[in-house]
């Protein structure tokens, strides 16, 4: 998720204390029952697959009716989801299990990026970064609160290092030549790069960091209670990805006009350097899923985010891992 991080964990208790177990909405629709998923973004090669199984009419073939909800700033689809005003909501991992930890009954049944795309840009001119192990002496610019950063500084031990709230702009990056950005890889390094700025970046995943991204949940009582559902949904959205990595251009096309696109406008070039960084970094259909098929998610990666999460201070060590996801429905 890319909204404000300090307002997203203010927001996660309370929320999840007056949510004590809502069931996830079924939408009627003229077929039948439609489930609704909330992005966490706005329409955008990154959710692709979504749309193109949406455009394609792969849930219909699945045997169910599925929408996509119009994201907006204030938008947390956990709340959403733990609300019923949306059956499906797209999170990472690491915010899984936060909500987890803060008593939220969520399940992860899908994952969509292998290698999570957030990654640090900073100053091509800056000739003192090699890697991210050499932040020090710089400024990052990130979203308040983000597990990357405690893992980062914990890992390389930063020094005369600073941190500034995520903006959503490139201004304070563009005027301190030692700022440094969250970005995500498949985005902010071109749009930057068409503003006059000359960067460079690194996937924060090359560190040892690397939560599933953009993770598809629901509840764990509607994953119980309607696996057929469940297992229909993940289904058409892996044949999603699938075929919008065969060819992303009518797909892109269509996000362009969906609900929310005018929020977040974005050109046909942008999109294609998006989908090119997916396709050259294999984030969606490399390391695991090239063995296990897109989607897959293992139990030794959710435990070793939760480890790390843990040793630079979150509190999700007595969450039950095994209930947090599950590989059932991509079975």
């Amino acid at each position: 998720m890319r909204i404000s991080r300090i307002a997203y964990v203010l927001a996660l208790a309370a929320i999840v204390a007056g949510l004590p177990g809502a069931a996830p909405l079924h939408v009627r629709a003229a077929g039948g029952p439609a489930y609704n998923l909330m992005m966490n973004w706005f329409p955008e090669p990154e959710e692709g697959g979504f749309y193109e199984a949406q455009r394609l009419g792969l849930y219909q073939k699945a045997g169910i009716s599925s929408t996509i909800e119009q994201f907006g700033f204030s938008v947390y689809p956990e709340q959403y989801v733990l609300s019923g005003r949306a059956t499906f909501g797209m999170a990472n991992a690491d915010q899984i299990l936060e909500w987890n930890a803060a008593g939220a009954k969520l399940v992860a049944v899908m994952t969509s990026f292998q290698t999570n795309p957030i990654g640090i840009l900073w100053h091509a001119e800056d000739k003192t970064i090699h890697s991210l192990a050499d932040l020090s002496n710089h400024t990052l610019i990130y979203t308040f609160g983000s597990p990357f950063e405690q893992y980062l500084v914990a890992k390389y031990h930063y020094t005369d290092f600073h941190t500034k709230n995520n903006d959503y702009t490139s201004r304070g990056f563009a005027v301190d030549p030692t700022a440094v950005h969250q970005c995500y890889v498949t985005s902010e390094p071109y749009l930057y790069s068409v503003q006059g700025l000359k960067v460079k970046y690194a996937l924060v995943a090359s560190t040892g960091f690397n939560p599933y991204g953009a993770v598809i949940f629901t509840t764990q009582d509607f994953a119980n209670s309607h696996p057929a559902v469940v297992r229909a949904y993940v289904k058409a959205s892996v044949a999603g990805w699938t075929s919008y990595l065969k060819d992303s251009a009518p797909t892109n096309a269509y996000l362009r006009t969906a609900p929310g696109a005018k929020n977040y406008p974005e050109t046909p070039a942008a999109q294609t350097f998006s989908y090119t960084q997916m396709k050259k970094l294999e984030l969606i259909d490399g390391g695991d899923a090239a063995t296990h098929g897109i989607g897959w998610m293992g139990m030794q990666r959710w435990t070793t985010l939760q480890q790390q999460m843990v040793g630079v201070g979150f509190k999700v060590g007595g969450v039950d891992v095994g209930a947090a996801f599950t590989d059932r429905f991509l079975l």
